[in-house]
């Protein structure tokens, strides 16, 4: 009897045309290697098994919160990377979702740079008029910081005009002002308004300071933006420190996908040169069975 080898427990003689020892050697050992149904049918069996498996149903997107994210919009990422690598098996399906996870943590360090210069961007718009602390804290110094303290902002200018044409109302109805508005003009507005008197005379004082002070709340207030726009420039870019987190976090997830895609990428690599090869075998031995 002829001697022969064992091909998938089918006794084959050794001089059986077609079939040689390095093709059968081959295919034993792309039988321990999985790769996975070739069927449609089967590819979509295979799919939903991965969707299902433990490692899947981990949570990715943040449910709750002030950080909530929206699940829809990573299940549709998720689906086009599918649909982009068409992964086939578990293996390769958890190293696209892996892919996904960190395209999805890219995102996050793109929010966090956005939240940090809207924060830094956002100007607290203040009070039109002084508060009764901030009064009450400038009457408290002398004479001439009162001023410069008043003079120096529109908000401490419009304190002045606002009191200034309550003065000229008060001219204006009575023909006077009283001792204590004198000086208190004295000590805020500046001038000797206990040498004025008679109502033309008031009028005319009130109306001139009136406008210097109007002039100069216009000077202040354009000196107030420019300065305004240069903070919001200096703004520009996030602080060191957020920058430094940013830089850390994604350089981290970065590398960690180019080693997933290249893992992902061998592992489809060496699929496709085992199905390559078993199809090749197959056609050059019509009839075997496959190991």
């Amino acid at each position: 009897m002829t001697k022969g080898v064992m091909l998938n427990d089918v006794p084959l003689d050794e001089n059986t045309e077609g079939t040689s020892q390095k093709k059968i050697e081959a295919n034993r050992q792309n039988a321990q290697l999985s790769t996975g149904p070739r069927s449609p049918e089967g590819k979509k069996i295979v799919a939903r098994n991965a969707r299902k498996h433990s490692l899947l149903e981990k949570d990715v997107v943040i449910a709750a919160g002030d950080g909530k994210e929206d699940q829809a919009e990573f299940d549709a990422l998720l689906a086009e990377m599918r649909e982009c690598c068409k992964p086939q098996g578990i293996a390769e399906d958890l190293l696209v979702r892996e892919i996904a996870i960190s395209y999805w943590r890219s995102a996050r360090a793109l929010r966090c740079e956005r939240g940090e210069l809207t924060h830094r961007h956002t100007v607290y718009n203040e009070e039109p008029e002084l508060t009764e602390t901030e009064e009450l804290l400038i009457e408290l110094k002398p004479a001439k910081e009162a001023r410069l303290t008043l003079f120096g902002t529109s908000r401490g200018l419009n304190y002045l005009l606002e009191r200034v044409t309550e003065t000229r109302t008060e001219v204006e109805s009575s023909g006077r002002i009283s001792q204590e508005s004198k000086a208190w003009l004295s000590r805020h507005v500046g001038g000797s308004w206990d040498d004025l008197s008679g109502k033309q005379a008031l009028l005319t004082a009130t109306e001139k300071k009136i406008a210097e002070l109007s002039m100069r709340k216009a000077q202040i207030k354009e000196e107030e933006l420019f300065q305004r726009n240069a903070n919001l420039d200096t703004a520009a870019i996030p602080s060191r420190e957020t920058l430094d987190r940013i830089h850390r976090y994604e350089t981290a997830n970065v590398r960690h996908r180019y080693k997933v895609e290249e893992r992902l990428e061998r592992l489809q690599s060496r699929r496709k040169e085992n199905e390559k090869a078993i199809g090749g075998a197959g056609d050059d031995d019509e009839g075997l069975p496959i190991i």
